[in-house]
């Protein structure tokens, strides 16, 4: 953990849930049930909000049938390592880990100073903007991230974007193209960044590093002390970014989804 931070990974979930907000949300005890049309797995799985003892048997039953009402995969996101033990009794019932992520969190005062505090000498010929809308250039960052080209994010989708009080950030050149974009939010102290993409032709050019510096003083100047992200654990272009600016691994998260979703995806 960054040195100075001290928050349990539950409480950090909670946060990153409120920055990340699923349009529907059921609570069913220790189960908060979240579902945004299949638009991501963090909006569209159960999170468990506590420690032992773990969902039963029925209340796993119960969060199948609401999922199944709705078209989606009966999906759990299990923290890790608090919650190491529900893994296990999940995989003894069937389920299976699909993928996993790694939650890394910094001390801002250290990004912005690991970036020389200067992100207008980062970003050297760009233009760096914030909106509190997606514009049409941003949202073709968001298709190029998540790879479904020519798909627009629809309403359940732009909820989520939207949730949390969010602001947009983008990059542009000389021209007014964009070249990288990323989604901040600021809760309770924590600046949140999602949905961050660079251009192919402009990766491994500071953009990242300079989108990062610049969201970095905005959420400063929003009252924010701590930033927050999560990146794939095979993302070493990511993770090594990161790092370089003072992030660490605080814990990790997987999600699992049940037998009976598996058998019909298998079958489709």
């Amino acid at each position: 953990m960054s040195e100075g931070i001290d928050v349990a990974a539950l409480d950090l979930q909670r946060i990153c849930a409120l920055d990340w907000a699923a349009p529907e949300v059921e609570v069913q005890g220790a189960l908060r049930l979240r579902a945004a049309g299949g638009f991501t797995r963090r909006a569209n799985s159960a999170l468990v909000t506590t420690g032992p003892p773990w969902p039963d048997e029925r209340a796993l039953a119960a969060m199948d049938a609401w999922y199944d009402e709705r078209g989606l995969p009966a999906r759990v996101q299990v923290v890790e390592p608090e919650q190491a033990e529900l893994t296990a009794y999940l995989r003894e019932r069937g389920w299976r880990v699909v993928v996993g992520a790694l939650v890394m969190v910094a001390d801002l005062d250290r990004v912005l100073h690991a970036s020389g505090d200067q992100p207008d000498r980062l970003m050297a010929g760009l233009e760096v903007e914030d909106r509190p809308e997606p514009d049409a250039a941003w949202l073709d960052h968001l298709v190029g991230l998540r790879g479904d080209e020519g798909a627009s994010p629809g309403p359940a989708a732009m909820a989520v974007l939207r949730s949390g009080g969010a602001r947009f950030v983008s990059a542009h050149d000389r021209d007014g193209c964009s070249v990288g974009a990323l989604r901040m939010t600021v809760t309770e102290g924590w600046l949140s960044i999602t949905s961050m993409h660079v251009a192919p032709a402009w990766r491994r050019r500071g953009v990242g590093r300079g989108l990062l510096a610049a969201t970095g003083v905005l959420a400063r100047d929003a009252g924010a002390r701590w930033a927050v992200l999560q990146v794939v654990p095979d993302n070493v272009a990511a993770i090594a970014l990161y790092t370089d600016l003072g992030f660490t691994v605080h814990h990790r998260y997987t999600y699992l989804e049940g037998p009976a979703r598996q058998s019909e995806a298998a079958g489709s």
